[in-house]
């Protein structure tokens, strides 16, 4: 379905009208069958996840979430610790502060770290809860969504995250000093265990 919608960056400009179009997962042949049965509520992966994906399926979890004692105004106090000595926009303070209200909920997703962020879905992650949040403070008012980004360090694979491919050559953070591998020649020759590796 085709909808032209108007996108303004300031106000006082005009409006440019942009054509869009929506496709269904399935038609775009890159995501697994998994997910796209997981998105399409399939009745063969129901009794894996609780509620599904839809406005309704948000509604219960917040429905479910509401059961739940949660201390709030430590979550606050330890987010603002940690934001301490940094410069916040207004939306950011705005956000954390909102928190502590009952009808606040969290929009969140998570990333392990990866060099140079890693891939573009790493990006594409935060640009969507973020988007989402904005939608459900629409659809739900009433209620406050705060998008959240963490980055999962607990999950720290070097293996998996210490290469990058650049112009078509993997570039391996190289840490063979100190993981029991047979060193280098660079780091024979410098005592540094820890640099760029091309191959």
């Amino acid at each position: 379905m085709d909808n032209p919608s108007p996108i303004t960056s300031d106000p006082s400009s005009a409006e440019i009208l942009v054509n869009s179009t929506t496709l269904p997962f399935h038609e775009l042949k890159y995501f697994s069958k998994i997910i796209v049965d997981y998105i399409e509520g399939k009745e063969e992966l129901r009794s894996f996840y609780e509620h599904p994906v839809s406005y309704e399926g948000i509604q219960s979890s917040m429905n479910n979430r509401k059961q739940f004692n949660t201390d709030r105004q430590t979550l606050v106090r330890a987010l603002e610790e940690q934001y301490e000595g940094v410069t916040l926009s207004k939306a950011v303070k705005d956000n954390i502060s909102s928190l502590k209200a009952e009808n606040t909920f969290t929009i969140t997703t998570a990333h392990q770290p990866n060099i140079f962020t890693g891939y573009l879905y790493f990006i594409y992650k935060i640009l969507h809860v973020i988007k989402l949040a904005s939608s459900l403070n629409d659809r739900f008012p009433g209620n406050h969504f705060v998008p959240v980004f963490y980055m999962g360090s607990e999950d720290a694979d070097l293996d998996e995250l210490g290469s990058i491919y650049l112009d078509g050559e993997k570039i391996t953070w190289n840490t063979c000093g100190n993981r029991g591998f047979e060193c280098c020649k660079k780091c024979r020759d410098t005592g540094n265990h820890h640099h760029w590796r091309l191959g």
